[in-house]
């Protein structure tokens, strides 16, 4: 009984449906006959100004029934569609997904909250240093970009795995992974999320450097290599050798090699360092290396709110990125990362 009364009322469904599409399609013949389009009527509806006092009317036709407007637009961009409605919706929605995700980069840098310049370089620079929780604050900051990077690190499967819907193993009929082990996989992937919203914040601007000088601070510190560095810092991993340790001059440089290997050649290199007038051990004339990685802060914005900075400031913009090798500036200071801080 209950399966002949509810197959009765799928009938009686869809006989309304098909009596509504009968009274659309004379709709859409007394609008044709009047020389008002589809279109016509659908961009007067969705414009408030144009529609004044019907809005009673737009929402409780479309936006009062919960996933219509979804279904819509699911439709506008599905095969059954033309090819130019199809790429005009994803053409739509892809620009104001980048206004989007603009915005909010454009919130981290004027909030900085990645900022290096805004910190003192003491103890508490790196000692206060919290991955989890600076990432959280990430993500609070840029929930659209946290769930882009989100969806395009992750697979059909793995959602399913994440949710619990899926199995660990991939086989039908295993055990789920338990909450535990789930917990730690999403830790893991929240991670690489936030690493890569790291390097992407990075190159937007180049006062978000407070992450790179922190890891380049552990390197330096640890004694890792030269070339490490240079790697990890074009990776924007981390800050260049030359902002943690400083730069010589090539005058300078040949004299410690000349010292190194002959003691009569020191001399020689020595009056070629006084005939080119640099008497310091940094020089703001000398060449970028070959290191240093020129970021370029498209943030013109930011750039134009911490103005009042720049004097004091050379973390990134100078050392790092313009190739200027004076040492580099933070809070105030005149030392380079690298050396120790003053009694």
């Amino acid at each position: 009984m209950e399966a002949e009364a509810r197959a009765a009322e799928v009938a009686a469904e869809h006989e309304a449906t098909l009596e509504k599409h009968t009274r659309i399609r004379a709709v859409l013949e007394y609008m044709k006959s009047k020389e008002i389009t589809y279109g016509d009527l659908l961009l007067f509806m969705s414009d408030p100004t144009a529609s004044s006092g019907l809005g009673e009317e737009r929402y409780r036709g479309l936006f009062g029934t919960r996933g219509r407007v979804e279904q819509i637009l699911t439709n506008w961009v599905s095969p059954s569609n033309s090819k130019t409605g199809r790429t005009a919706v994803t053409n739509w929605a892809l620009e104001h997904v980048k206004s989007l995700v603009s915005k909010e980069g454009q919130g981290v840098t004027r909030a900085g909250t990645l900022q290096a310049f805004r910190r003192p370089v003491d103890k508490a620079f790196a000692g206060d240093f919290n991955m989890p929780v600076l990432l959280s604050t990430l993500r609070d900051l840029c929930p659209s970009m946290s769930q882009v990077l989100f969806a395009f690190s992750t697979t059909q499967r793995q959602q399913r795995k994440l949710s619990g819907s899926g199995t660990a193993s991939g086989n039908e009929g295993a055990p789920t992974a338990n909450s535990s082990s789930q917990s730690r996989y999403l830790q893991r992937r929240e991670k690489l999320i936030g690493s890569a919203l790291l390097i992407l914040l990075r190159a937007r601007s180049q006062r978000n450097s407070y992450v790179g000088h922190v890891m380049g601070l552990y390197l330096y510190a640890t004694g890792a290599s030269r070339q490490l560095v240079s790697v990890l810092s074009h990776m924007g991993l981390s800050s260049s050798y030359q902002t943690l340790a400083g730069t010589r001059t090539r005058a300078t440089a040949r004299a410690t090699s000349a010292r190194n290997r002959d003691p009569a050649r020191l001399e020689r290199a020595t009056t070629e360092s006084e005939r080119s007038g640099t008497d310091s051990e940094y020089s703001p004339s000398s060449s970028a290396s070959e290191d240093e990685w020129e970021w370029e802060d498209s943030d013109p914005s930011a750039e134009a709110d911490d103005s009042t900075e720049s004097e004091s400031v050379s973390t990134g913009s100078d050392s790092e990125c313009a190739g200027d090798q004076t040492p580099t500036r933070i809070g105030g200071t005149s030392r380079t990362l690298g050396d120790p801080a003053p009694a």
